[in-house]
């Protein structure tokens, strides 16, 4: 959309699709601060981040980010509070809600150096503010972006919003819209209440790119802005004015030319003055101790079952992606992602991958076999709209497949859906999930509905054996394929199989154990 934030939905206008109705979402940050009062970031650097840097996303109140760096960043070096109500809040209405707590109130944002960022995301901006009130963004020199250097306020809006006393002073911005226009320095949207201030700015060192078919202004008072008194900002080696795009009220006086001491007294300052010094010493990233993608259960094939909760091995990022860090379930593997233990109603039994969120995937490193294949997954939702995509090695190979609503998280069914044409060989297989709130169980995949059917289920609680002397187990790996026989004393258990296995030579795997008593004949996983 604008100014970092990125479009989830166009809605429909007089019965059709529209072009300028949008519902939006907040991309991921590498700092993220919510509903904290009296906190301050002082002195930190922020460098090599795919998207934002440091986000005061809303609630917050009476905090201070002075003298930190921001260099070589995807999107925004800082954002602060709400954009839009939420996401599902049309961005064109005004954002001003009843509990003024979740408005960004009194933040004050000085002496921050912020150059070289939206590399990637090149619609970003330097500094990127919703709708706060009081804040106060001075003194923070803003440089080298594509799009906009300092945006404050979104709803393209003349209404009453949450905005009031925004003050924009003495920044220095220089080298920015080196890519994309309709843009500025410093750029505004909407009503911002009374007592705003853009004054004593310093901007200079910018023209409009090679690339762009519309204006660049230094100061761009774009649908809405209102409440500014525009005063004494001094250009050089810059376009001049001050940009009038359906502003609002606002007053303007002794802008543009250059003013020495306007120029003197703008950006960094003081014990700040050369903080620009430390991007000589960031480091380059150090990959040499990162865990390798590998399999955590070797040999998992297609035709054959994936259990979600044996992703490979190699960490966030790597062979997952969960956005909270902790593993909500608790259970069978001690890093980030979510495994619930499962005890349902309609007898399913084990674990799988839960509390999830769209955007989050994990990764299973398969052996092939060539062809196209039909798959069943064994799911639970709680809620409309869960949802999950398959792909191998990058490439989508299934559509989006929709968790039918049941009666809580732990009651599980079957959604099915069917593949691309897989090539044969080693691939990895991603699942990602594609809508909120989805528990997902196992994956079977075979040539037919039937031959998936036949696939014996891994039980993994127990071999449930009444046997006071020994037992005889078969052994049998993850294709079914009898692999000998082993014998353990007593009522089997997991340690005694395992190691009656490594007594065989057995080698590492994972395995499916089952016992030769016809009468307690339960299969369990072993790895």
């Amino acid at each position: 959309l604008q100014a970092s934030m990125f479009n989830i939905e166009v809605m429909a206008e007089n019965g059709r699709l529209g072009s300028n109705k949008f519902l939006l979402w907040r991309p991921d940050a590498g700092f993220r601060v919510e509903n904290a009062h009296h906190f301050k970031i002082k002195n930190c650097t922020f460098t090599q981040m795919a998207a934002t840097g440091l986000d005061f996303v809303s609630g917050t109140n009476d905090d201070v980010i002075e003298g930190n760096v921001f260099y070589e960043i995807g999107g925004c070096g800082i954002m602060l509070g709400k954009f839009s109500q939420d996401s599902t809040t049309e961005i064109h209405i005004p954002y001003n809600p009843k509990d003024k707590d979740e408005i960004s109130t009194r933040d004050t944002i000085r002496y921050n150096l912020v150059t070289n960022v939206t590399n990637e995301h090149q619609g970003a901006v330097g500094i990127a503010a919703g709708y706060p009130r009081y804040v106060v963004i001075e003194n923070n020199e803003v440089s080298y972006t594509n799009y906009s250097g300092i945006s404050v306020g979104y709803g393209w809006t003349k209404s009453e919003t949450a905005m009031t006393n925004n003050k924009i002073n003495k920044n220095n911005i220089h080298h920015i819209a080196r890519l994309l226009c309709d843009s500025g320095p410093i750029y505004t949207l909407s009503n911002q209440g009374t007592g705003s201030e853009i004054k004593e700015n310093y901007i200079h060192d910018m023209s409009q790119s090679k690339w762009s078919d519309y204006w660049i202004l230094p100061i761009y008072l774009d649908e809405g802005s209102s409440g500014f008194a525009v005063e004494n900002n001094s250009y050089k080696n810059a376009p001049s004015g001050v940009g009038r795009n359906a502003p609002g009220q606002f007053t303007e006086k002794n802008n543009g030319g250059y003013i020495a001491s306007v120029a003197e007294a703008a950006g960094l300052q003081g014990e700040f003055k050369n903080i620009g010094d430390r991007i000589n010493t960031i480091p380059l990233p150090d990959f040499s101790n990162v865990v390798p993608q590998a399999p955590f259960v070797e040999n998992m094939t297609i035709p054959g079952v994936i259990e979600m909760e044996n992703y490979d091995e190699g960490g966030q990022s790597i062979s997952f992606n969960d956005k909270d860090f902790v593993n909500e379930g608790g259970v069978y593997r001690e890093d980030g992602v979510d495994i619930t233990q499962i005890d349902s109603t309609d007898k399913s039994k084990g674990y799988a991958v839960g509390y999830t969120q769209a955007g989050e995937w994990m990764e299973y490193t398969v052996n092939v076999t060539a062809g196209e294949y039909v798959f069943l997954a064994n799911v639970a939702s709680g809620l409309e709209g869960s949802s999950f995509q398959l792909f191998l090695d990058g490439k989508a190979i299934s559509d989006t497949i929709v968790a039918p609503k049941g009666e809580d998280w732990n009651t599980y069914d079957m959604v099915e859906g069917k593949t691309t044409a897989l090539e044969a060989g080693e691939h990895v297989l991603r699942v990602a999930i594609t809508g909120a709130y989805l528990n997902i169980d196992w994956i079977k995949f075979g040539k037919s509905k039937d031959e998936i059917i036949s696939i014996k289920p891994n039980v993994r609680y127990g071999l449930n054996m009444d046997i006071s002397r020994s037992s005889t187990l078969n052994v049998f790996d993850v294709r079914g394929q009898h692999m000998g026989v082993i014998r353990v004393m007593g009522m089997p258990t997991t340690t005694s199989v395992m190691q009656a296995m490594q007594t065989k030579n057995f080698g590492s795997g994972v395995y499916f154990v089952q016992s030769m008593n016809k009468t307690f004949g339960k299969m369990i996983q072993v790895k």
